[in-house]
């Protein structure tokens, strides 16, 4: 008759899934810390390559780049035409030429420090800003092309896109990690 009570009352180490000491006991610890550590590591990237879009996005956004290719007498007169073109254009902040300094910083990284940028046929770069409104890239780029024939306007858009698309599928996937990892630990 004694037995039944005890069958009743049951084992209180019965319902422990991981013993309180052992191999098993240290495995089980070391796997929780695991999945925190790629918890946190996957947080971690969710939100910096949320940062990172973001920062990318407002970056290329707001800005433009002409390119100014002509012979190398005439460089300068396209140059100032077109800066005097981009300061009558509404939606346009600022504008100004790179010289040769900003120009062989932006080569270095493929040419090398020491590039004779003088020397080389190499186009005018000219950065442009655009204001709150943002410019009419259209309808620059046709008055470029009649009054300074060897400009091409980059206005970003096809870098920006696959920069900012990249960012958000690593933002998803740290947000998806750390979903499987929530539901493996579940």
């Amino acid at each position: 008759m004694r037995l039944l009570p005890a069958v009743l009352a049951g084992d209180a180490q019965a319902a422990r899934v991981v013993p309180p000491t052992g191999f098993t006991a240290w495995l089980t610890i070391f796997t929780a810390a695991a999945m925190a550590f790629l918890a946190v590591f996957a947080l971690a990237l969710s939100f910096s390559a949320g940062r990172l879009a973001d920062r990318w996005g407002e970056e290329l956004a707001r800005t433009a780049t002409l390119r100014i290719s002509a012979p190398a007498g005439q460089m300068a007169e396209q140059t100032a035409t077109a800066l005097r073109i981009l300061e009558q254009t509404p939606g346009v902040a600022s504008a100004r030429a790179l010289d040769a300094e900003e120009q062989r910083a932006l080569l270095a990284p493929w040419f090398g420090p020491d590039l004779p940028v003088e020397r080389l046929p190499i186009p005018q770069l000219v950065e442009i800003v655009e204001g709150g409104d943002g410019l009419d890239a259209a309808g620059l780029r046709l008055r470029l092309a009649a009054e300074v024939p060897g400009a091409v306007l980059d206005d970003h858009t096809r870098w920006r896109r696959p920069l900012v698309r990249a960012a958000d599928r690593l933002r998803a996937l740290g947000w998806a990690s750390i979903a499987l990892i929530g539901g493996a630990v579940a």
